[in-house]
């Protein structure tokens, strides 16, 4: 506001702007009170999130949810453990319960529909699947029937179609298939024959189908293949061959075409560049290694030595800048990483030197943020950060830094650093968390249009103040929350008045202040027509006399209440300033004390 020096008022240049933001929301208090549900988010099925939790009365169970309070079923009381992967309309699954160990089941979110695939390992014993990995309709995982060791196994969804594929190492000892890829409908995997060692084998779901590929280091020692990725219709992985070290091999999946892409640190077997993080954006393997020169740093490949290239040195020299979590969000590759000057940020890469860049650098200074559990949600990335207080909270980003934010802490938000179990579902985030007033909770992201929009009605105006009002004057009505953090509190004025401005109040008393409301349903008028995500500026021309009326003023009247409850706030003073001498209304004040 500025003052004129005739002694009247004009609010003017006051901005709209539509504001967005994700906030988190429980979803349901499944252990009422401060216990824990346990609750694990873990996989979808048809729109649906899948996840365990323990309601203390009928334990630990398979639960289902579309995001509404009211809507999260229980479906069956098993113990889910791990590695949800899906096959069409069916969420495939490893746990125990209802009288068996610990085996494959499948679930497409009905009770009826959510049953053991087969009881390999028969009664309470257990076959003990890992690496679930699907290829085309088949199911691939290793498992144990009891009577030979861990093996190959395969299975179509039903009992009859669930068996073993090759009894690779005869009788009990195990071959240990492990690291499951499939690459166009071609399963590939380490394993060891007791004869060649850990090297490279293949499956077409047939035993005779099934053949190692190439004996990479030759006898009985193991080249032992690891982090298997499929990249433009090839193979991508790690391997030791006892001569160049751990480096980058691809496989077509023939013995000739088994090949080391490129030996980066040259040296002799004791010398490798370690490639990690293995990623595919775009059909290009992207990966972090050590060149023995310039650290670990960034690198890419089209499966060529000529085309296995550094992508950047991050942080120049020999220094190493510690590259992880390589993610691919919607074919940008984002990862966490220390340029020696801003510690370990956000970072994002297009595959070129100039266009591998700092996101953001979210704790300032040297200071590290550590940004982890990179995950795509429908393209837009999310993680886990520190904070300038080094408290771990949940953050997102659409690549540019000033949309990559955090979400902010305080009464009614999850505790840093009680993420867990991120899992998305079409465009929304659901996890786990803890409040420290429910115990660990299920928990997803909700988008809030308008801070201050306290009746949720699309606007912020003056029925938000009248929201925040009528909560104090009806126990039990909950509206109100214009900040989202569970209360509804002095904050919640905050809120809406943030948004119109401090300027729309004046700061300073006179005749006029109780008058000054008057010129707001012309602002509110602007904000309502008000579209779109540019911002707007406008004046209101409306100028506030002096008059002798009183007591008819929202500020005089219907406010006092609020006002009185809030007479020693910390942050904003009301004050009610009595008449003036003059005989002019009575005035109420409301000023910042910040």
């Amino acid at each position: 506001m500025k003052r004129e020096r005739t002694g009247r008022r004009r609010i003017e240049m006051l901005e709209c702007r539509r504001l967005l933001a994700m906030i988190p929301a429980m979803v349901a208090d499944i252990r009422p009170g401060i216990q824990s549900s346990a609750v694990i988010p873990f996989g979808s099925v048809n729109g649906q999130l899948l996840f365990s939790a323990d309601d203390g009365i009928q334990g630990s169970g398979l639960w289902k949810t579309n995001g509404d309070p009211l809507n999260e079923m229980r479906i069956k009381g098993i113990t889910v453990l791990d590695s949800p992967k899906s096959i069409n309309e069916t969420v495939y699954f490893i746990a125990f319960g209802g009288g068996y160990g610990r085996e494959v089941w499948k679930s497409d979110g009905t009770e009826s529909g959510t049953v053991l695939i087969k009881d390999v390992c028969p009664g309470f014993e257990s076959s003990y699947p890992a690496h679930l990995t699907p290829a085309g309709d088949t199911l691939f995982f290793s498992a144990t029937d009891c009577s030979v060791g861990n093996e190959l196994w395969k299975s179509d969804g039903t009992d009859a179609g669930t068996s073993r594929v090759k009894d690779i190492v005869p009788g009990a000892v195990s071959s240990g298939p492990r690291y499951l890829a499939n690459v166009d409908g071609t399963l590939f995997f380490s394993a060891d024959d007791g004869v060649n060692g850990l090297e490279l084998w293949k499956s077409d779901g047939t035993e005779e189908g099934t053949v190692m590929v190439k004996n990479i280091r030759p006898g009985a020692a193991s080249s032992s293949p690891y982090q298997l990725m499929s990249v433009n219709h090839r193979l991508f992985f790690t391997a030791n061959d006892g001569s160049d070290g751990l480096e980058l091999w691809t496989s077509d999946g023939t013995d000739a075409g088994t090949v080391l892409v490129k030996n980066i640190r040259e040296g002799g077997s004791d010398s490798s560049s370690n490639p990690f993080w293995l990623t595919n954006v775009n059909e290009t393997l992207y990966f972090a290694a050590n060149d023995g020169f310039e650290g670990h740093e960034l690198w890419k490949s089209d499966g060529t030595e000529v085309g296995t290239v550094r992508v950047k040195d991050i942080w120049p020299g020999s220094y190493t800048s510690d590259l992880r979590e390589l993610t691919n969000v919607s074919g940008v590759l984002y990862f966490s990483a220390d340029d020696g000057v801003s510690g370990v940020e956000l970072w994002k890469s297009d595959g070129t030197d100039a266009g591998t860049v700092n996101v953001k650098n979210l704790v300032p200074g040297i200071a590290r943020s550590f940004p982890s559990n990179l995950t795509n949600v429908n393209g837009t990335l999310y993680f886990t950060a520190l904070n300038a207080k080094q408290e771990t909270g949940l953050c997102s980003s659409d690549g540019t830094s000033e949309g990559t934010i955090c979400i902010g802490t305080g009464v009614g938000a999850p505790i840093p650093g009680t993420f867990r179990g991120r899992t998305a579902v079409g465009d929304t985030l659901f996890f786990s968390a803890d409040d420290g007033i429910h115990g660990r909770e299920l928990w997803r992201l909700v988008e809030r249009p308008l801070l201050g929009d306290a009746d949720s009605d699309g606007d912020v105006d003056l029925d938000d103040l009248n929201s925040v009002r009528n909560h104090f004057g009806q126990d039990g009505v909950r509206f109100g929350d214009a900040d989202g953090n569970g209360n509804v509190d002095l904050n919640d004025l905050n809120a809406v008045r943030n948004y119109f401005g401090f300027s729309v109040w004046p700061s300073s008393p006179s005749a006029e202040d109780g008058h000054v409301a008057e010129a707001l349903p012309a602002l509110v008028d602007e904000c309502r027509n008000f579209s779109g995500g540019v911002k707007a500026d406008f004046t209101t021309a409306r100028t506030v006399e002096s008059t002798t009326r009183r007591v008819s003023r929202p500020l005089d009247a219907a406010w006092d209440a609020v006002f009185a409850r809030f007479a020693n706030s910390s942050d904003v003073a009301f004050t009610f300033m009595g008449s003036s001498g003059n005989g002019r209304q009575p005035r109420t004040r409301l000023q910042s004390k910040q």
